[in-house]
């Protein structure tokens, strides 16, 4: 279960990347990355450890977080622009 509180909170953090919105932005990464789960990969990318993780500056000024297992988080202004798993 999710208060709208929360749901909010999640959706706060993202930005609308390449796409029209930041709502687009989300619908498209959860379909494409989250399996559909649309709370589970919202609350996964919210609490991504940047800590030890690998980051590079990215030509377009996004931040590109990567940890030793393949998980990712870009940023661009602070706001989360998609999230996900590299396959190893």
């Amino acid at each position: 279960m999710i208060t709208f509180t929360e749901a909010r909170m999640l959706a706060a953090r993202w930005g609308k990347g390449n796409l029209s919105s930041r709502r687009a932005n989300i619908r498209y990464h959860v379909r494409e990355r989250g399996n559909g789960d649309l709370w589970r990969y919202l609350r996964k990318a919210y609490n991504f450890n940047k800590k030890g993780s690998f980051a590079r500056l990215l030509p377009d000024d996004r931040t590109h977080y990567e940890r030793k297992s393949g998980e990712f988080l870009i940023e661009h202004n602070g706001y989360i622009v998609t999230y996900g798993f590299n396959r190893r």
